[in-house]
């Protein structure tokens, strides 16, 4: 999704550099999906989550993404700084 948004915001010429701007994104999948993990366990509770259900699988989720998104942004910086 982070690539998506970074691709389509490029091609409209709103951002110079998409690859700096998806792993921005992943960093924030990264933080929320902390967030929502530290309270589905009960680490950080939050009052407005509380009716919330789920939130801890959905929490790992968003981090796995970010992680992922941050190393594809990486490996393909680096795959252009090669060339």
């Amino acid at each position: 999704m982070a690539a998506s948004v970074a691709g389509i915001l490029a091609d409209a010429d709103y951002v110079d550099r998409p690859l700096a701007f998806a792993a921005t994104f992943g960093a924030a999948f990264v933080v929320a999906g902390g967030i929502l993990t530290a309270h589905g366990t009960g680490a950080a509770p939050i009052g407005l989550l509380e009716p919330l259900s789920g939130l801890t699988s959905r929490g790992v989720a968003l981090v796995f993404a970010g992680v992922v998104t941050i190393a594809g942004a990486g490996v393909v910086r680096s795959r252009r700084i090669d060339q």
